[in-house]
């Protein structure tokens, strides 16, 4: 489920789309000493001594050219052709990518350590596994947030490439702490020296595309340690409204800001712990009128949706993506319609689905045939009541006041029904659907139509969310984990006040209030499995 933000790494000196911000000062103008600019498409790179030897493809021909960190490259020659074999336009690298998707990188050995991947699956993420060499011993297991392509270890940091959203990830061994580090050419395999981490940046990789460059930098390993170190597993945003949604590595949330008429929407990588907004004041529309609010949101992928209510009680919907800021009103509702609250607006991955604006039931946000920049709402249960409750991935589960449960794709085609008298949450995730009545958690198979499980859960819990055979549940001021297979429950978290829990790939993010404050505070997945094994 991993997206990624385009943001900086702050004291790094590494960016990564996807969104929009201002250029980060090392790339602006003259590029520091850590990267290299190079003409072409780089098919090749690799270290020989303390230069980095860099194979690229420029106007048919294949140039060779060396580059010491710190010091200017040398001129480019022409060599054999046979040199450039692995270029790739960018087409051909999203495809590749997609080709590697199930693939383990090989296992490396460094110093005393054996370090290894293994496979994952929809409700098991892939683990790191550390082991002592001489024993076979397993040291560590750390679980990780994204599909990995390659594996290479270096003062005791892990460092990862993922398949489909180009992240850099550093991960060190010894706790399990990580963060992404950079954003690289898809399918890179960064390089490792003793100076640091030589990697293909693509964090402005269009604009580099076309003016037919690419760009290698070296990130140091004292900067990749203070990364780690300094990452901050909380987030106190003051104004913040109650609305906010969590999906891949992304937390959006409104706050209040007296410079526009409406409330500004932000985002907190947790995978990052960087903070970006997405609302501009130079793009931001706000047809409630002055003192108008988010009253929710909703996150899939790249494409965000808030909705807003004015003090008559009239709500739009508006949406953006964080590839174009551009804000569209995609529908609106009368006053009185309250529909659309909580978790009638929901995301994932690529699809946000929402209820009873505009039209009953519930829609999705479909971007029109007529361009990228406008969107409109497409029915996907038209039957009043229905309440979006859940989405996965590009589908939908919607309750309805009966009870009745209805699995939808995102063109409104009937998957699957599941009759649940006194459902008030549901998760959906893959087969496995999660519904939280009374004080019990059922878990349905769809693929077989049986309930697989039924445990016990406190009666004041509001929600429910899966990940990894983990649901999250929150009660009052409690976070709750439960172990979807066993039913072994345990308090994730306390808060002062009323909680709201939400768990993706990367951890549970719970979020209460304070006196003037919104506080979000991040768990990582190794916490919860170390907690549910305890």
């Amino acid at each position: 489920m991993g997206r990624l933000l385009r943001t900086v790494v702050a004291g790094i000196g590494v960016v990564a789309a996807i969104g929009a911000v201002s250029p980060a000062a090392s790339l602006a103008g003259t590029a520091p000493p850590t990267t290299v600019t190079v003409r072409g498409s780089i098919a090749d790179y690799g270290i020989s001594g303390h230069a980095v030897q860099i194979m690229a493809l420029a106007n048919g021909q294949c140039r060779a050219q060396s580059w010491v960190p710190g010091k200017p490259a040398s001129a480019a020659h022409v060599v054999a052709a046979s040199n450039c074999a692995n270029a790739r336009t960018p087409a051909q690298s999203v495809q590749s990518a997609e080709a590697a998707r199930g693939q383990v990188p090989p296992r490396v050995v460094s110093g005393a350590l054996g370090v290894a991947v293994t496979a994952g699956a929809l409700d098991a993420p892939q683990m790191l596994v550390v082991r002592n060499r001489a024993t076979g011993g397993i040291l560590h297991r750390w679980p990780l947030p994204d599909e990995v392509s390659s594996l290479a270890v270096g003062h005791g940091i892990a460092v990862l490439s993922t398949v489909r959203h180009q992240g850099l990830y550093a991960v060190r061994l010894s706790d399990g702490r990580m963060r992404i580090v950079g954003l690289m050419g898809w399918l890179d395999r960064p390089v490792l020296t003793a100076a640091g981490i030589v990697f293909r940046d693509d964090m402005y990789g269009r604009r580099n595309e076309r003016r037919g460059q690419s760009v290698l930098q070296l990130l140091r390993w004292a900067d990749v340690s203070a990364a780690l170190d300094d990452s901050s597993r909380s987030y106190s945003a003051p104004g913040a409204q109650a609305a906010w949604a969590y999906d891949g590595q992304r937390v959006v949330m409104a706050m209040r800001d007296p410079a526009i008429p409406c409330d500004r929407v932000h985002f907190w990588n947790v995978a990052w712990d960087r903070r970006v907004q997405l609302t501009q004041v130079e793009d931001h529309i706000c047809p409630a009128g002055k003192g108008s609010h988010v009253v929710a949101l909703g996150l899939g992928g790249v494409r965000a949706a808030w909705l807003v209510q004015n003090p008559a009680g009239k709500r739009w919907l508006i949406s953006a993506t964080i590839v174009a800021c551009e804000e569209r009103v995609v529908a609106k509702a009368p006053a009185g319609n309250a529909g659309a609250g909580g978790r009638g607006l929901v995301g994932d991955g690529g699809l946000v689905a929402f209820s009873a604006i505009g039209a009953p039931g519930v829609q999705a946000i479909w971007r029109a045939a007529s361009g990228h920049s406008n969107v409109t709402g497409k029915a996907l249960v038209p039957r009043t009541g229905s309440l979006a409750l859940s989405a996965d991935e590009d589908r939908v589960a919607a309750l309805d006041t009966g009870g009745r449960i209805e699995i939808r794709n995102k063109f409104g085609a009937l998957e699957d029904t599941v009759a649940a008298p006194g459902a008030r949450a549901v998760s959906l995730r893959g087969d496995n659907l999660a519904v939280l009545a009374g004080n019990r958690l059922d878990v349905y198979d769809l693929a077989s139509g049986t309930r697989t499980h039924r445990w016990r859960v406190p009666a004041a819990a509001r929600s429910v969310d899966m990940q990894f055979g983990v649901a999250t549940l929150a009660a009052g001021r409690t976070v709750y984990a439960v172990q979807i297979a066993t039913g072994h429950t345990v308090v994730l978290a306390t808060a002062p006040s009323r909680v709201e829990a939400q768990i993706e790939a990367p951890g549970v993010v719970y979020r209460y209030d304070t006196a003037g404050s919104g506080e979000f505070r991040f768990v990582p997945f190794a916490q919860i499995r170390r907690a549910l094994a305890a």
